[in-house]
């Protein structure tokens, strides 16, 4: 009885052991997408905020694309736009000007960074 109880204890273990290195396989391999297939991130120029939108369509007023090149994917990658990209605070200015006026011309275009 006593070399059946040790087997079962070593099984036991093992399987304990077997249990925690596929949890930490399945959930250290997890990355999480910031947006979902067929969509794109966007930022919001004059404030916190960010949204996604259908891939082709443009972003709703008071967001815009992140700069072409380097657009996150995963939600650990996000980034403030401002933060990396200091030359970008005028043309922040203009565009929420722009924003604010309400006008029907097309947003101020955002300059290349990089």
């Amino acid at each position: 009885m006593k070399p059946f109880l040790i087997t079962l204890g070593v099984l036991s273990g093992c399987f304990v052991l077997f249990l925690g290195a596929a949890a930490v396989v399945i959930f250290s391999s997890w990355e999480e997408h910031i947006c979902s297939d067929g969509e794109y991130p966007t930022w919001r120029p004059d404030g916190p905020g960010a949204a996604c939108f259908q891939d082709g369509s443009a972003p709703q007023r008071g967001y815009v694309a992140y700069p072409e090149g380097d657009v996150p994917a995963l939600l650990e990658d996000s980034y403030e736009p401002l933060s990396r990209y200091p030359a970008l605070k005028p043309w922040v200015r203009e565009y929420v000007t722009w924003q604010k006026s309400a006008g029907t011309e097309p947003p101020p275009a955002m300059p290349e960074v990089g």
